[in-house]
């Protein structure tokens, strides 16, 4: 019995053969819209945290400090794939605001940054 739960707790999560869905990515990121690669490239600098979320059609959950800046992330739709865990990852636009709320820095991350 004892080997049984030991094995048990080693299990790792099943990973899925199939790319994952944009609904299931979307959940992995708490409700953020999946954006394409070019929507990501085309926003200008400048434009205010809520013009983007409008643009978008939805707030980015996903925010953090860099420095003075306030960043979001959004995920980009065609590059989701699974980690060992069996969680949704993709490449990411990253926007970053001043104290103003306006745009003052954008990148694209690869998966896993």
């Amino acid at each position: 019995m004892l080997l049984v739960l030991v094995l048990a707790g080693c299990a790792t999560a099943s990973v899925p053969k199939r790319m994952p869905t944009e609904a299931e990515t979307r959940d992995a990121y708490f409700n953020t819209p999946v954006i394409t690669d070019d929507s990501g490239r085309a926003v200008k600098l400048g434009i205010t945290r809520a013009g983007l979320f409008r643009l978008f059609e939805g707030r980015a959950t996903i925010a953090y400090r860099r420095g003075a800046r306030e960043c979001v992330v959004y995920p980009i739709i065609g590059t989701q794939r699974w980690d060992a865990h069996g969680v949704p990852v993709a490449a990411e636009w990253e926007f970053c605001f001043d104290g103003e709320n306006r745009l003052v820095a954008k990148r694209r991350l690869p998966i896993g940054s």
